[in-house]
């Protein structure tokens, strides 16, 4: 885990989760299906500075009911480098997802 404090992850959205952090819900497409593989382009902003990233997630699994998506952070973070690194576990709320590809799309 980053060493940033708990207010910090929560000004970011970010949540713990057991080893890893939980993007809370800000917009997104509810009718999607993600399977292990699959890349997720995702958003997590900054509510105190406006400041926003989009950053790609190589998905694990997926919980359909709890409407989450578990994996590998795919992206180098530019502006939320102390909250998130490089191959990262994190959970996004398919709320986050701005975008869904399948290994065979790149």
């Amino acid at each position: 885990m980053p060493s940033a404090e708990p207010s910090e992850y929560r000004r970011f959205g970010v949540e713990r989760f057991q080893n890893s952090c939980v993007l809370e819900s800000v917009a997104g497409d509810s009718d999607m299906k993600y399977a292990a593989g699959d890349y997720v382009k995702f958003e997590i902003k900054d509510d105190a500075t406006g400041e926003s990233e989009w950053m790609w997630l190589k998905v694990d699994r997926s919980d359909e009911p709890n409407r989450i998506v578990f994996g590998i952070l795919d992206s180098q973070p530019i502006l939320f480098t102390r909250s998130l690194k490089l191959g990262q576990q994190i959970a996004v709320s398919f709320d986050n997802v701005r975008d869904h590809k399948k290994p065979s799309d790149f």
